[in-house]
């Protein structure tokens, strides 16, 4: 587990490992250029520590809030009751979120005002 990563690579982070969290997991430690597996967030680390094990870089298990300090994209893969908890610690600190539970925006809409500054400064930035 290292925080390091190579140039131009960005850091991603997930948010529950079930069915769509551990495809996603399973396909950045596999290789997707640009990405690199960073961290993950599970109610029951011991459920999973043998997938993780399984990983060829496994990635550090944090709390749902501080994966926008691991990573620069977090992907919600959680139950949506739990889309505010992993969102908004992560666009507050300036990071891009993926929300795989898009039907639980709508009782979270603000999240999406919240992020909007976000996607604006990444927007006019030159393409990598």
């Amino acid at each position: 587990m290292t925080d390091q990563k190579a140039p131009n690579e960005l850091r991603v982070a997930i948010a529950g490992l079930g069915s769509i969290g551990s495809k996603i997991a399973t396909a950045l430690d596999q290789g997707i250029e640009g990405l690199t597996l960073s961290a993950v967030a599970v109610r029951d680390p011991a459920k999973h520590q043998a997938f993780l094990n399984g990983l060829r870089r496994p990635p550090k298990v944090l709390p749902i809030d501080q994966l926008g300090d691991a990573a620069d994209i977090v992907v919600e893969c959680a139950p949506s009751s739990q889309l505010r908890a992993i969102v908004e610690p992560a666009v507050t600190r300036g990071k891009s979120a993926v929300v795989v539970s898009v039907g639980g925006l709508l009782d979270n809409f603000d999240l999406v005002d919240l992020a909007a500054p976000m996607a604006a400064a990444s927007s006019s930035r030159p393409a990598r």
